[in-house]
C-alpha cells in the first residue's frame, strides 16, 4: 500500500488528530483512562491541606483513621526511620504530633531537626476509588509545656496509661507490663485518679517548607501540585504523576 503524503502543516495535522481522537474514542475506552486535574486557587498549601483534611475527616472529629500519617526522621548519619503517627493538632502554620521523648524519633530529631510526613486518603465514590496523598517536609520545633499538657489532656485513656507504663522502644516483659497496666487502671477507676502527663511525653510541630498534593479518581492518571517555600512566599508548580 502506498503512503499518502499530507500537505498539511505539522500543527494542523496535530490539531486534526486531536480532534479526531476526542470525537472518535470508542465508548468502551473512555471510562478506562483520562487525565485528572486538581482544582484549587489556594496560594498557601496549608489552606489546601486544611480543606482536604476537613473533607475527609468530616463531622466525626474523633475518627483517627484520616489523622494517620507516615512520619520519617533521619539520624545525624543519615539513617532513615519511619513509623505511623496520629496527627494531634492542625495549626495554621504546621502539624503537631505527640510522642515519647525517649524514642528513636526524638533522638533523631535532637540530632537532625527535620522530618517528612505522608498522609494517604482513600474512599469510594460511585464505586470508584478517590485517592489523595499529601507529602510534606520541613523543620521540627519542640513545643512548650503548656502545649504538651493541653494535648495530653485530650488523649484517650489507653494512650495516657501507655505513656505512664511504656518506655517506647525498650525491651519489655509482657507479663510485667500487663501487671503494671492493671494496677494503674484499677487505681484510676477506684480513686477517680487524675493521670498527669509524665515529663518524657513531648509534642513537636513540623513547619513545612515543601508540600506536594496528589489526587486522582478511578482509572485516571493522577495530578500533582508542588508548593516550595522561599522566604515567606510559596512557589507553585504542577509536576507529572
Amino acid at each position: 500500500m502506498l503512503a499518502v503524503k499530507s500537505s498539511l502543516p505539522v500543527w494542523k495535522k496535530s490539531t486534526t488528530i486531536l480532534r479526531y481522537l476526542s470525537t472518535n474514542i470508542p465508548e468502551i475506552y473512555k471510562d478506562k483512562t483520562g487525565l485528572h486535574k486538581i482544582e484549587t486557587s489556594h496560594t498557601n498549601p496549608m489552606k489546601l491541606f486544611h480543606e482536604w483534611f476537613q473533607e475527609h475527616i468530616g463531622p466525626n472529629q474523633d475518627d483517627q483513621f484520616y489523622k494517620v500519617c507516615c512520619f520519617a526522621t533521619a539520624s545525624k548519619n543519615g539513617e532513615v526511620s519511619s513509623r505511623s503517627l496520629i496527627l494531634r493538632r492542625l495549626d495554621e502554620d504546621g502539624v503537631v504530633v505527640h510522642t515519647d521523648g525517649r524514642s528513636l524519633k526524638s533522638k533523631n530529631i535532637s540530632e537532625n531537626p527535620q522530618a517528612s510526613l505522608v498522609f494517604l486518603w482513600n474512599k469510594k465514590i460511585s464505586d470508584r476509588n478517590f485517592t489523595r496523598q499529601v507529602r510534606m517536609k520541613g523543620s521540627v520545633e519542640k513545643l512548650a509545656e503548656q502545649d504538651n499538657n493541653e494535648i495530653f489532656e485530650k488523649e484517650p485513656l489507653f494512650a495516657k496509661i501507655r505513656s505512664l507504663i511504656c518506655h517506647q522502644g525498650s525491651e519489655v516483659s509482657w507479663e510485667e507490663l500487663k501487671k503494671t497496666h492493671d494496677q494503674v487502671l484499677l487505681k484510676y477507676h477506684s480513686n477517680n485518679d487524675t493521670l498527669l502527663r509524665p515529663d518524657h511525653t513531648i509534642s513537636y510541630k513540623i513547619h513545612p517548607q515543601y508540600m506536594e498534593f496528589y489526587e486522582t479518581y478511578g482509572p485516571k492518571i493522577g495530578d500533582r501540585i508542588l508548593y516550595t517555600k522561599s522566604g515567606q512566599m510559596w512557589n507553585i508548580t504542577r509536576i507529572a504523576a
